[in-house]
């Protein structure tokens, strides 16, 4: 059953009053609601394939997000985010967006997101990328504009063919 949930003025009660641990919640849009925290709550929601958390206030994601192992697609651009949960990095999430935010750097675990396909973090604070994320084989996507990285190297097959820098 594909169950579909945006957000609501009751969703932090429905969570906070115990949502239910089999809850068939796919997809969550919680978007331009102004939440300022995610609830460990979420954590519940066990077959949660979609998480949308654009355009809010959040300046961390709960360590229980680590619990939603059906998610594949996580998005919270335009937010605060200022560092990313390890646990993050022990999912199988094949499409990350976290654009606008104020990530000043990547946890090397990043590496171990195999399954990533897309991994968007434009315009945050990031400096350097960690050397793990060659081990992302599956990525076709990155979008790394607007950060502080003075160069960035481009691999292909372990062999470094051209650096660039990406400051305007």
């Amino acid at each position: 059953m594909d169950v579909k949930f945006w957000f609501s003025a009751g969703f932090n009660a429905w969570l906070g009053m115990g949502a239910p641990e089999n809850a068939q919640v796919e997809y969550l849009r919680l978007d331009c609601s102004g939440i300022t925290e995610l609830p460990a709550e979420i954590g519940r929601l066990r077959r949660l394939e979609v998480l949308v958390l654009n355009n809010n206030a959040l300046t961390t994601l709960p360590q229980e997000i680590g619990n939603l192992t059906e998610l594949r697609i996580l998005r919270a651009s335009n937010n605060r985010l200022e560092t990313l949960p390890p646990v993050i990095c022990t999912m199988t999430l094949q499409e990350l967006v976290l654009s606008n935010n104020c990530l000043e750097t990547l946890p090397p675990g990043i590496g171990n997101l195999v399954n990533l396909v897309e991994l968007d973090v434009e315009h945050n604070r990031i400096s350097s990328l960690p050397e793990e994320m060659l081990n992302l084989e599956k990525l076709q996507k990155l979008v790394l504009f607007n950060n502080n990285l003075d160069e960035f190297s481009v691999y292909i097959e372990g062999e470094q063919f051209m650096g660039f820098s990406s400051r305007t």
